[in-house]
């Protein structure tokens, strides 16, 4: 029905790495787990699936949406900083729009107005305006003023009362992303842990993530998962 989910618990055992994905346990509804091991880690979250399941684990991760501190830009860095956010938008919007194309394919229009609606707001002049003012006037760099101005029109969203505006925060957030992405603050929206060829996009693998986005989730190889 349309009951929530409880959460269920997972445990990774301590002493294997991400590369070769840790034994794991999952409980989903109605499961009780033995107590933990000292060492293993236990976690707990919303499951896609019941019952339980032992196997390895794909930890996935995502493009962090905090960037550290860095001094003022120099006066003459900050033209070329302004260039490199406009690379970075452009650079975001075309791989959204691959993606775009790709959820058309496999799973239909419906699915792809996800990513349409990323790609309206990375293409949207107002913040890119809001942003290159940032860069130039506190001589920061576009990572920092992607966030603030990006991080403050989320929040604003977050705190409507109408729930559909509310929602419009995390496509804020996902297009936030795509362009700290293409800013070279993570090498990918959809890697887990592992890096190369060690990361096999959750085939095969329990898969374990703060928040599994449209984008990581096409990532993923999700009929063996």
């Amino acid at each position: 029905g349309n009951a929530a989910r409880p959460e269920a618990s997972w445990r990774i055992r301590r002493g294997s790495s991400p590369t070769e994905g840790g034994p794991a346990v999952t409980a989903g509804r109605g499961k009780r787990m033995t107590q933990a091991r000292k060492d293993e880690t236990t976690r707990r979250g919303l499951p896609l699936s019941d019952g339980v399941a032992v196997g390895q684990v794909c930890l996935f991760r995502d493009c962090p949406l905090e960037t550290d501190a860095d001094p003022a830009l120099d006066t003459d860095r900050v033209p070329p900083e302004v260039d490199r956010f406009g690379r970075a938008v452009r650079d975001a919007a075309r791989r959204v729009g691959s993606l775009r194309r790709q959820a058309e394919e496999r799973m239909g229009l419906a699915e792809a107005g996800i990513f349409e609606a990323h790609l309206v707001l990375i293409e949207d002049a107002a913040w890119h305006e809001q942003v290159t003012a940032a860069i130039r006037s506190q001589r920061v760099r576009a990572e920092a003023a992607v966030n603030t101005v990006l991080g403050h029109h989320e929040n604003r969203m977050r705190g409507f009362a109408d729930p559909h505006l509310r929602d419009r925060a995390t496509d804020v957030a996902e297009a936030r992303r795509h362009v700290l992405a293409a800013l070279g603050t993570c090498e990918s929206l959809s890697l887990c842990a592992a890096t190369g060829k060690a990361c096999l996009r959750g085939r095969n693998r329990i898969v374990v993530a703060p928040e599994l986005t449209p984008a990581m989730t096409l990532g993923m190889d999700s009929e063996h998962v």
